[in-house]
Parts: structure tokens; sequence; C-alpha cells
């Protein structure tokens, strides 16, 4: 932490060309800010930047958590990352550091608002082979001082998350000791962005270097989310060895519009580009030699990121992430309780930084850290010297016997070593992994750490070198496999293979083996999409059956067109589920009105484990099918007049609302029906492991009721996260009027119900299925519109439910919707949306 003197005395906010390199250090600027001052004193092509100190990160982060400190001290252990941004997001940083930020990004700017960037730089000098790569986050495309100022506390914000607080932890590091700077550079549009090591990055071969390159943003490099090319080059004359071609089906450009924040946008490359070389020849060998020469400026092997615009390369930074891969920084000493493990106590430990009466007691801890980290001193130098004196490395040619085992593919070796486990398909989810287990996923996510941080070995389906799972599994000596394109389909939970991390290969031991495991652990995910398990009484104990072996095989069609635009299913149909990017909607309502029983009857008879069992095992059908695409459960369908013709249903159905209510108002006014499908969920996602199940509310009318739903959601224990979203379902005309109020209710995104809205602006009541009326017609398209408007300005998902109208498709995409809902063929709805995506992206309507 910084004293209130070396905040007053030092300069908050650094604009490059006024300071000087020998005053420049990773206290001032962080380590990201540091290496860019340093590039711009040897002359490098850098975008113009200035640098926000950490001592301002300090200093605002201590002010919120005083200023709420009775709020913190009420939610304990509840406090999550979201109420740290929401306490951020209502404080104004100091004066004095505001005026100075305008002041430098006005020199940035020049006569009109330039778009910058928005990035974190940690400074931790004690710990410089800790990177915390992927942890903080980054915000791009950012215009104007008013998105500039809240860039900058959100990007503070991200400090405060459970994933940082247990990596941390992992590291025996104290959170509330490290600082972040804020680098904000100008940028820049790439036509190619990458990459370039000045070492094998995995052998660590200083006779060659490594590129890579993709089109575009290349954020999707450090996020995994694309595979890019990699060239290898000598050093000794920059002859090019290595070529390895990767697909790239989009890329992300930056939008040029007015204002906001993150704009940007995936844009479909057509396939006549999609599988060419990214970077030509001579610009391979161009940025070679930038990277040769700062290596040899800075005396250090470098990865240096790049992006290529208009004929002309530019550097955005250059790290050396090389030097702590021979430190075993993950080593368990029993240091738990001298770090804090959960992020209240980490804001705890802030602010009692700042409190008088707990200035014993700190100076008391301090102490004890002293004393513990000497120790841990000791016992890092004897690891050290454990990991000097070990045997070298087993050279690539030189691999273990593969006899009797089958190659199956390979991708790229992204961190060394051989070994050999069980895998287990992980999309997320908090499971128990061990060393024994290989981890094979399609992406990776910061969340997921934790559970990395234990495996034995991580294989993905995208991903490169430089991508924050590599450096990650790099660090903590993990061998991984990264975009291996095809692993999530070749590969299923419970069999054996061996992994090789240096050449990127990977091979089946044994499958009956594996397909046994699996189905003794109650593992749905079969090879190609296996899905139909046998009927069990139990969920937990699902018996080894040949029924397994018989189960129908889904087969994705993958000649199918891939579209930025997101097309889901609103059908159960497990051939359409299976070509489609998820499910949108699966009623929860409708699965219940089908058993002919109401669902409380059930509970009176003590029968609901069996009644629950039922109606998860139809939910997994499809979400096992769809997976790790999202399959979005609704509730609120259905009217209360519905519920009542069910056996038993006016028994259960005494409510004083009118008998044609639904959505949220119905559910909200039978709170142990909504408690029931609540608990139906859990269990979907708890027991049976569908990760991938989300939950939308019908009609949430206005914002007071979306937020009471809400509490009734927390309450039962289902939790915003990566992989569980919150949904509101717009169907009533009067809900597009009030959307503002249901927009800012801390939900993850919209879905629109056209023909609901259609049906009821034309006079038609909503449960009639047999009137004819028009969705394509004018009013639709408005409300479409002021839909869209409103999901831009609060950032939230929007799909719009479109009966496969093509009209309506057509205009969704148009309109860049996140995603759109068919009843009909998937295959015939993704060759219309890839068709008005090209012609979007060649200028035509």
């Amino acid at each position: 932490m910084y004293s209130e003197e070396e905040k007053k005395s030092e300069k908050l906010v650094t604009h490059f060309e006024d300071v000087s390199l020998s005053d420049v250090s990773e206290n001032l600027s962080g380590r990201k800010g540091l290496s860019l001052f340093k590039l711009h004193n040897f002359d490098s092509p850098v975008p113009d930047f200035f640098v926000i100190s950490p001592a301002v990160f300090f200093q605002f982060s201590s002010k919120v958590f005083r200023e709420k400190k009775k709020e913190i001290e009420s939610m304990k252990e509840t406090l999550e990352n979201r109420d740290v941004a929401n306490m951020f997001s209502r404080f104004d940083l100091e004066q004095d550091v505001t005026t100075d930020i305008i002041k430098n990004y006005t020199k940035l700017s020049g006569f009109t608002d330039a778009w910058v960037s928005v990035r974190s730089s940690v400074s931790f000098p004690k710990r410089p082979e800790v990177s915390f790569s992927g942890l903080f986050d980054t915000q791009l495309n950012v215009r104007g001082v008013e998105n500039l100022l809240k860039s900058i506390k959100q990007v503070y914000a991200s400090v405060f998350t459970d994933s940082v607080v247990k990596y941390c932890v992992n590291e025996n590091i104290d959170l509330s000791e490290v600082g972040l700077a804020i680098v904000v550079q100008k940028m820049v549009q790439p036509e190619v962005s990458g990459v370039v090591f000045t070492i094998d990055p995995i052998t660590q071969d200083q006779t060659r270097m490594s590129v890579e390159a993709v089109y575009g943003l290349g954020d999707v490099i450090s996020n995994g989310d694309i595979t890019p090319d990699s060239y290898v080059l000598l050093k000794k004359d920059l002859a090019i060895v290595e070529k390895h071609i990767a697909p790239q089906e989009w890329m992300k450009v930056r939008t040029l519009k007015s204002g906001g924040v993150n704009t940007s946008e995936k844009i479909q490359i057509s396939p006549a580009w999609s599988h060419r070389q990214k970077l030509e020849d001579k610009y391979i060998v161009e940025i070679s030699k930038v990277g040769m020469r700062l290596e040899d400026q800075m005396g250090e092997a470098l990865d240096i990121e790049w992006v290529l615009s208009g004929g002309r390369l530019w550097i955005l930074q250059a790290k050396n992430t090389f030097a702590s891969q021979s430190i075993v920084s993950n080593v368990q000493f029993g240091y738990g309780s001298f770090v804090a493990d959960t992020l209240f106590k980490v804001v705890k430990e802030i602010i009692s930084r700042f409190d008088d009466s707990a200035e014993l007691e700190k100076q008391a801890v301090q102490e004890a850290g002293r004393y513990m980290e000497k120790e841990f001193e000791k016992v890092r130098k004897v690891e050290e010297v454990k990991v000097d004196m070990s045997p070298a490395p087993v050279p690539p040619k030189a691999k273990i016997s593969i006899d009797g085992e089958q190659f199956m593919f390979s991708g790229i070796g992204s961190s060394f070593g051989i070994t050999q486990g069980t895998v287990k398909m992980y999309a997320g989810e908090d499971v128990p992994v061990t060393k024994d287990v290989i981890l094979v996923m399609k992406r990776y996510e910061k969340e997921m750490y934790e559970v990395v941080s234990k495996a034995g070995g991580v294989i993905l389906d995208t991903g490169g070198l430089t991508s924050d799972i590599s450096i990650v599994c790099r660090e903590l000596n993990i061998p991984a496999v990264v975009g291996s394109i095809v692993g999530t389909t070749m590969l299923s939970s419970g069999d054996i293979i061996k992994m090789d991390g240096n050449s990127g290969s990977v091979y089946l031991v044994d499958k009956a083996k594996g397909e046994q495991q699996a189905v003794a652990d109650g593992i749905t995910e079969k090879l190609n999409h296996i899905v139909e398990m046998p009927v069990a009484p139990v969920i937990e104990e699902v018996p080894v059956s040949d029924n397994v072996t018989n189960a129908y095989v889904h087969e994705r069609d993958l000649n199918l067109p891939h579209t930025a635009t997101k097309i889901f299913t609103s059908l159960s149909n497990l051939d359409e589920v299976v070509n489609s990017d998820g499910v949108m909607y699966l009623s929860l309502d409708q699965l219940m009105i089908e058993d002919g029983r109401h669902p409380l009857a059930y509970v009176a008879d003590k029968k609901y484990k069996e009644y629950a069992d039922s109606i998860a095992k139809k939910i997994d059908a499809v979400a096992s099918v769809a997976s790790p695409n999202e399959v979005v459960l609704s509730i609120g369908e259905h009217t209360i007049k519905s519920f009542k013709a069910l056996v038993k249903g006016k028994e259960f159905e005494e409510s004083s609302l009118p008998e044609k209510t639904m959505g949220t108002s119905r559910y909200l006014d039978n709170a142990k029906l909504l408690d029931l499908v609540l608990r139906i969920v859990k269990r979907t996602r708890n027991v049976l492991h569908n990760r991938n199940v989300s939950l939308a509310v019908h009609s949430p009318i206005n914002g007071s009721v979306m937020r009471e739903i809400k509490k009734s959601i927390s309450a039962s224990g289902l939790r915003r996260t990566s992989t569980f979203n919150i949904y509101a379902i717009i169907e009533n005309p009067s809900e597009v009027i009030v959307l503002d109020d249901i927009a800012n209710t801390d939900i993850d995104g919209l879905i629109l119900n056209t023909p609901a809205i259609a049906k009821q602006m034309q006079g038609i009541d909503y449960e009639d299925s047999t009137t004819k009326y028009d969705l394509a017609v004018g009013s639709v398209y408005t409300v479409i519109d002021s839909v869209v408007a409103t999901s831009r300005k609060n950032r939230l998902k929007l799909s719009v439910v479109t009966n496969s109208n093509t009209d309506i498709i057509k205009y969704c995409v148009s309109k860049g919707v996140y995603g759109i809902s068919v009843t009909e063929s998937i295959a015939d709805a993704k060759k219309l949306v890839s068709q008005q995506e090209t012609k979007i992206l060649l200028g035509g309507k």
C-alpha cells in the first residue's frame, strides 16, 4: 500500500512524453505501463498513451470501502463483484485526478475525442514471477470523457472478483497489497493482429522465434476465442521454417459509431479468405526484426503484441512471460490462514488498513506475514534448486512409447509436458479435480482458474500460445494442448488418454474402459453428443446399462455456415438442437402441464423427488445435446387457468388474481410453486451437471416486479455466474414502454417475443392459437428498434423470437441483435442469416 505522503508526492497521471524512463518504475506505472515507457524510449512504433498510477487505485478503492463499511459488513460473505462494481459506479475519482485524466485524454485526442483502450497494469514488485494473466478487465473502443471515467472504475472493480481472490490464495498473495495502474492508449483499427515470441515459448529454444496472427482485433488470441496462424523462424537468417494456417471464420472489429464503450462486433469472413495465411511473409520478417531488436535492447526474451494497420506495424506492449516458467509457483505450504480467501475478507482487510482501531492488529499480522514470507522464501529456494537439478526435458522426438495407443488428433502444444489421465469434459462447473484428470473444454474463462490449477492436463478447442490458459498452464507446469478444434467432439468424459504438451498430440489409451467409467460416474456426455441416458429411479445412481451403447447419436452438420448472429431453436427436436447455438426457450410450464397433474399435488403426496427427477430428465435430454451451448428454461408462459385445469389444480390455485394472469406476477403470487420450479432448475444444474442451463421469466411487467422475482431466484441458491444467466421475456406492449426500468435490474439479457407482441397489437388474445395474425407489420419493426436501442444502452444481450419469419429474421440481422429464435429448420435459418450477414459485410442491404 501507499502512504498518504507518497500519494501526494508522486505524479498520479503521466503522459508518455512528459517523463523520462529513469523516472518511471513499476510502482508508478505498473508492469504494462513500464514496458510501454521502455518501448517509447527505444523508438518503437507505439500508439500514444498515458498511465494512471496505482496510488489512484488504492486511494479510490479505500475511500469507497470506508464510505460503504456498514453496507459491506451487512453483506459479509455474500459480497460479490457486482456489489463492488455497483459501489464504485456511484463514487467519483478525486477532483485533481479527474482533472489530470481529462487533460491527458484531451492531449491524446487532439481536436476530436479519440478511441482508446483502458487496460489494467498490475503493480506487485515483490513477486515478479506471478503474471496475473487474464484476471483483470480490459475496456476496448472507449470514446469520450464520461465513458473513459466509467471504464476506469470498471477495471478497478475487476480486481475484486472470486477468481482473482482464488488466484491470490493459490499464489500466497495478499490481494490488498496488489496495486493496479491503468494504461489509456489510442486504439488502432488493425487488419491483422498478433504476438511475436523472441524464443520458442514451449521449448525455450533461443535459436528460434515464433509469430502468431489473426484477422481483426487481437484480444481474441488472449481470450482463446480464435486459434491463430503460427509461423516459426530461425533467428540466424529469419528463414520461415514452419507455417500452421488456422481457418478463421469471423473476426472482431471496432464499430465506428459515436460514443459508447466496447463498441465492437464480430463479422463473418468469406470462405475465400478464411483459410488464407493471415500475415504476408514480408511482415512476418519485419515484425521478427523488431522483436530481435527489442530483445537485444531490453536484455531478455520477450513476447510482443503488435497490430498491422494500413501497411504499418504498431507495437502495443512487450513483456517477459518466460522468467517464471522454471519456478513452481503454486507449491502449497499450508499458508491459507495468512491470506484472505474470500472477497469479503479482502475488502475488510483494505478497510482495516485505514481504521485506527485496527492498527495494532494490522502490525501484528504484517509482522507474522514478514516472518512467514522469509520461511516461504527458504522453501522456494529449495524448490528452485530442485528444479535446477532435475533432468533435462524430454526432447520433442524422444516421446514415450505409444504401443497400443491410438492417435486421435493434434493441436498446438502450449505448455510442456507429457501426461496420461482420465478425460473430464468441463464447462465451468465447480467440480472436484485431481492430477490424474485431463480437462477438455471449448474455451477458458478466468472463473475456471481454481479447477484448472488442480488438473493434470488441459485440452482446448480454441486458443494459441499467448492465450490466457496457455500462460496459466505454463506458470503452473500443467501440460496443455490448445487450438485442437475437435477435442470436445472426439473425446468423452471417462476416456483414458495420453497428451504431449510439446508436440500437441493426443492419443487414446483405452476407450472401452473410459466409457464404462463415464457411465459409472453418471456422466451423460457421450461421443458426438450421445445423450439418451437409461431411465433409473434415482438420478444420482445411474447403473451401467447396455442401453447407453444403443443410444441415438445426434450428429452436428459440419457443412452449415457459421454466423455472427446466434441462432437458437425453440423446439425440443434433438436433431434441430444439435445444429443450433442453443435453445431459447424451453418452457418449464409446458413440461409441467404435459404431466397432467398439478406439481404441488406431488409435494402434498411426498413424491416431489420422483416428480422433479422426471422433469429434470426431460430437460437433461435437451441440455446434454445442446452442451456447451446455452439452454434457457422459462417460467410463466401459461396462465393460472391452465394450471387449474390440471388434476387437483383447483386445490392448489387459490389466487385472487384473474385466471388469465401469467408471467412473473403469477409466480410471485404462488410462492410454493415458484419454490418447486426453482428447485427443479437447481436439480438440473447441480445433480445432472447441466451447467449450460439458464433461466428466463415471462412478462416481468416492470422493474419492481423483476427485482422481486430476482430476489426469490437468488434466495433459492441460484446465483448469476458466467454459466447461469437471468433473462426477461418481453411480450406485452406495455413492457416495451417501461423497458428501461426492466433493463436496469441487473439482468443478463432480454428476449423479445414478437409473436405475442404482434397478437396483442392486432387485438388477438395471447392464448389464441387459431386466429391468423401478421408478424411483419410496421409496428412490430418499431418495437424491435426500441428494444434494440434499450438493450445496447444497458449492454444486454438481445434475442428475438421470430417464428422463422424471413422478413423479421433479415431485419434482426441488420440491427445486429445477439441472437434469433426460430421454430423451423436451423439449417435454413443459418443459410438465410449467413447470406444476410455477407450482404451487410459487402455493403448491401
